[in-house]
């Protein structure tokens, strides 16, 4: 149990790291067109897990293809499963 709640914090902070980055990454590149986001996959069956995630490997990948198609007027920094826009809307 014990290691368990150390990898649990371990995840977190390494969570909170990658979306300071983000934010500052961004923050540099807000005056170029290249956009900047984080992708959460949600827990996908993989190797690392027992195959014990929810989802498979192709939905997991779903959500990190969406953003890297994303229309140039989609937003930045959005940081989650899901935004608000779809391929062949405008946002």
């Amino acid at each position: 149990m014990a290691v368990r709640r150390r990898q649990a914090a371990w995840v977190q902070r390494s969570k909170a790291i990658l979306n300071m980055m983000t934010v500052q990454l961004a923050w540099e590149l807000r005056d170029t067109p290249i956009k900047v986001n984080t992708v959460n996959p949600g827990y996908t069956a993989t190797d690392m897990n027992a195959n014990s995630g929810t989802q498979t490997v192709e939905e997991g990948a779903a959500e990190t293809v969406r953003q890297a198609l994303a229309p140039d007027d989609a937003p930045t920094v959005a940081s989650s499963k899901r935004v608000e826009w779809s391929p062949g809307s405008s946002k």
